[in-house]
């Protein structure tokens, strides 16, 4: 099924279920209609204290001119106040349209997605799509919704002094089956602490402070087959030794269970989606990579165990 421009507005949450060039093209569909949201906010109307104060300088000044110009018979003056009156009127007339505009402007729904979202997305549905079957689904859902959404408070409390609202944002789920009959799911979640409090300064004013933390983690589980990796549960005692993270991220657990393997991973860093091969000296925290190297570490781990 094709993308629904306007289904997809009514929830911002993208699922679907189908083979991997069709959620890249949903996907491609979703990044031209955030490029569309993008361009319609830089037209956003400016002001109107400009033309109202073009408006109010040009009407002084023709009225002044059209006295001068009465007490003196003056022609080149009468003809200066009528042009000062003419531009007077446009810049009214600019004015009452520039209002129009920004009640138009208002009236009509903007959306400003975080374009990691669907980076992160196409870069996980290639990644995988190149060990699956042409024809295999994929079972993806994004939620596009703001971190602060209410659906993702979890409660209110309080941090030392502050204030705080608590955030869980599961926004990102990936699953699918590859070549080799592994099955995998992904999951990305964004976790955030608005934080606040008031308190009265030396002049006697009360302040409010506002700071926000948030942190990101990635999960990627797999379920294999035991006929194919019939020593994995030997290897599992010993799984650390596979993991390689980027530098930027924290291991936060690893789990052996049956035939399943589940490695969970954190990181306050700001990360991108789909950055470009790193070089040597880059800092560039790319989520993509971080994905490919978790589901690397735990396949390492199943290749030891063949």
């Amino acid at each position: 099924m094709a993308f629904d421009e306007q289904e997809f507005q009514k929830t911002l949450t993208y699922l679907s279920d189908d083979a991997p060039e069709t959620v890249l093209a949903d996907l491609e569909a979703i990044r031209q209609f955030d490029q569309g949201q993008e361009e319609h906010l830089a037209r956003e109307p400016g002001g109107c204290g400009w033309y109202l104060l073009v408006c109010f300088v040009c009407f002084i000044g023709a009225y002044v001119t059209a006295i001068i110009a009465a007490g003196t018979a003056s022609s080149s003056l009468e003809a200066l106040a009528v042009m000062l009156l003419l531009v007077s009127g446009a810049a009214f007339a600019l004015m009452v349209w520039n209002i129009i505009r920004s009640v138009k402007f208002s009236r009509i729904p903007v959306f400003d997605l975080d374009n990691r979202r669907y980076e992160l997305a196409t870069g996980l549905v290639r990644l995988a799509g190149a060990d699956m079957g042409a024809d295999q689904p994929l079972a993806m859902q994004v939620d596009f919704r703001e971190h602060t959404h209410e659906d993702h408070l979890q409660r209110r409390g309080k941090v030392g002094h502050w204030n705080a609202e608590f955030y869980v944002d599961q926004w990102l789920q990936l699953e699918g089956r590859l070549v080799d009959g592994t099955k995998f799911t992904i999951r990305l979640i964004e976790k955030q602490q608005e934080r606040s409090r008031t308190k009265r300064g030396a002049s006697g004013k009360l302040k409010t402070k506002e700071k926000t933390k948030i942190s990101s983690e990635a999960i990627v589980s797999l379920k294999f087959k035991g006929k194919r990796y019939p020593r994995a549960a030997e290897q599992s005692a010993t799984i650390e030794q596979y993991l390689k993270l980027p530098q930027w991220t924290t291991l936060k657990s690893v789990d052996a269970s049956g035939s399943q393997l589940t490695l969970r991973s954190t990181t306050r860093a700001s990360w991108t989606a789909g950055a470009a091969e790193p070089t040597e000296g880059d800092s560039t925290c790319d989520g993509v990579q971080w994905v490919a190297m978790m589901l690397l570490s735990l396949y390492a781990m199943l290749h030891a165990s063949k």
